[in-house]
């Protein structure tokens, strides 16, 4: 068992698959065109929340975030009405969420910042300024997401600024952590993504095409140029394949430390489905647009436990998930000779020894 229910302290709650953004690498889309033809525009309201979630188990979280694999938490109806359940249920519970900030009104945001009296931050997703956060955040208006910044902040919010640097904003990181400074932002945190990488090929990749919702190309992204603001992870691609052969030997050889279970933070996450999973990372693996329907290894153990339903919440109670056999099987799945095995590759790549795009996004 990964852990049981008794020692979760950290939701990760996606309330919505909903977002008004067209993020060319978020797996809600096809490169920034088309809708991902898997989503339903699922939405979890506060009913199914207080379902969900016993009282027992928001009386003891640390945290509480609403992030998720493919919506915007402000996109949801309910959220703020989610938030005020669990915090008066829990008045040291922490609430945050990441957004692209353009949604809502600024009244909104002012409650927000009310709800989270402190015990909580926001996290913006602002990659540039006025001229080039849209190149990566399309559909975003940049002046909206300032406005949005600044009620909550006034309103006593906790705010942080995410900077994603690419080759076309890599010249505005200074100016851009000056704003944030004069604008109340209690953070700003440069990420070096790391989905300059290929899941089908298990190779980095370079230049990469933004498309129009008709495919065409509208224009392109690349890594940045200076190796300050570059994933460190895929810098060691070279190094890997000479010390192992390939990746998908590093991926068969690396030992498996999980993110969600092996430190204080014992998390689970809850899609917009109400679907139970150790983590995020498994969980994006449920609708990958560029495979077929159920193409993605994880969906290999949901087959052999029985199906989908035995990891809904609106099927089963959260303490019967947890003891099912799903963690299990994926637990079991580490131990595997091989990926071609059973060994789950997001499991390895994720949390494995050597090669750590999240990490490495922070370092």
């Amino acid at each position: 068992m990964i852990y049981d229910f008794f020692q979760v302290n950290t939701i990760h709650l996606e309330i919505t698959d909903k977002c008004n953004a067209r993020c060319p690498m978020c797996a809600r889309n096809e490169n920034g065109g088309k809708t991902n033809h898997y989503l339903s525009g699922a939405e979890l309201n506060l009913s199914n929340v207080k379902s969900f979630l016993p009282k027992e188990l928001i009386s003891r979280l640390s945290n509480l975030i609403m992030c998720g694999n493919y919506g915007d938490p402000a996109a949801a109806s309910e959220t703020l009405e989610i938030f005020e359940w669990v915090r008066s249920l829990n008045p040291n519970v922490h609430l945050s969420i990441n957004t692209n900030g353009s949604l809502k009104s600024e009244l909104w945001w002012s409650k927000l910042a009310k709800i989270f009296a402190g015990q909580g931050h926001v996290t913006f997703g602002i990659d540039g300024l006025v001229d080039t956060n849209k190149l990566y955040r399309q559909n975003v208006d940049y002046t909206t997401v300032i406005r949005n910044a600044k009620s909550f902040i006034s309103a006593g919010g906790r705010a942080r600024w995410e900077f994603i640097v690419f080759k076309h904003n890599e010249h505005q990181v200074d100016e851009a952590k000056l704003l944030s400074s004069s604008l109340g932002f209690e953070n700003f945190q440069i990420k070096k993504t790391g989905r300059f990488f290929s899941n089908t090929r298990l190779a980095a990749t370079g230049q990469r095409p933004v498309l129009n919702l008709d495919s065409t190309v509208s224009h392109y992204i690349s890594p940045p140029s200076n190796p300050e603001f570059q994933n460190r992870s895929l810098q060691k691609e070279t190094s890997i394949k000479a010390e192992f052969g390939s990746m998908e030997a590093y991926l068969n050889h690396t030992k498996i430390k999980c993110k969600v279970s092996s430190s204080e933070q014992k998390s689970l996450y809850i899609s917009s489905e109400g679907l139970v999973f150790p983590c995020c990372w498994l969980g994006n693996q449920i609708h990958l647009w560029y495979l077929p329907k159920c193409g993605a290894e994880i969906w290999t153990i949901i087959k052999r436990i029985g199906g989908v339903e035995k990891i809904s919440l609106f099927e089963n109670d959260m303490q019967d998930i947890l003891t099912g056999d799903f963690f299990d099987e994926i637990e079991n799945s580490w131990s595997c000779n091989s990926v071609r095995c059973g060994k789950l590759t997001t499991c390895s790549k994720t949390c494995g020894e050597v090669f750590d795009q999240y990490t490495e996004q922070y370092n």
